[in-house]
């Protein structure tokens, strides 16, 4: 159970951050297209 709880955290952890990092690229391409 603990294992699994914590490889869940890991997975939606890693989850977020490549959200926020693909976001953030595809603001910076926007406002560079834009500007």
């Amino acid at each position: 159970m603990v294992v699994l709880t914590v490889g869940y955290w890991i997975f939606t952890v890693i989850g977020i951050i490549t959200t926020i990092y693909t976001a953030t690229l595809c603001g910076i391409i926007i406002k560079k297209y834009i500007l």
